[in-house]
């Protein structure tokens, strides 16, 4: 997005807290090549045209207090919304964040903006072969589910047992951190614990031989 900004003679302003963060650790890290002069801070969005900026901002998944949603209700300070604009919402509303997404969606189509919210979803989750490479790069004595709807622990089960490790996975229906611990404890399984994250819907708590 940020290339083909540049590449048609657009600014681009990033929003939002986690936003400025990630794009800035990616940008330092080479990850992410930023044409010199692009981007620009939200202060000087003022000073260029409409057709002439692109805004990366967060709350695609409708949470109240993020940037577009602030910017849909009228409480953002330093952006407002017009009939010109075109917001691209790039993923699908978590479940349970329908209401809020739709929400957002209704606001911006008030303000007459065009909202792009089909087929446009960018995934950030990690598939089954990359969690298997993880997987085997890690080898993890035990693989616990701890976080996602039931179905995505279930998979993740599945997942782990198809790496043919010595792996014993554990799919609770509601597991938080505290009673992970008290599981593992009472199934003789303390170790020294590895927090990673895949990235998937469902995360892991995996933990070391």
């Amino acid at each position: 997005m940020i290339n083909s900004a540049y590449r048609y003679g657009r600014k681009v302003v990033v929003e939002g807290r986690s936003m400025v963060n990630v794009i800035g650790i990616a940008n330092e890290l080479g990850y992410i090549q930023i044409p010199e002069g692009t981007l620009i801070d939200i202060e000087q969005l003022k000073n260029y045209p409409q057709e002439k900026t692109v805004l990366i901002t967060t709350g695609s998944q409708g949470e109240s207090m993020a940037a577009l949603s602030r910017m849909a209700s009228g409480m953002h300070r330093k952006v407002s919304i017009s009939p010109s604009d075109v917001v691209v919402m790039s993923s699908h509303p978590i479940p349970g964040n329908e209401k809020a997404v739709d929400k957002v969606i209704n606001e911006l189509s008030i303000k007459g903006a065009e909202v792009i919210f089909q087929d446009t979803h960018v995934s950030g989750h990690a598939c089954a072969e990359e969690i298997k490479l993880m997987y085997s790069l890690l080898r993890p004595k035990f693989a616990l589910p701890v976080h996602g709807e039931y179905r995505h622990r279930k998979a993740q089960v599945e997942i782990a047992a198809a790496c043919r490790k010595k792996i014993y996975s554990l799919c609770p229906r509601v597991m938080s951190l505290k009673s992970v611990r008290t599981a593992v404890a009472s199934q003789g399984m303390c170790r020294q614990a590895v927090s990673w994250w895949t990235g998937s819907a469902s995360e892991t708590w995996a933990m070391s031989s």
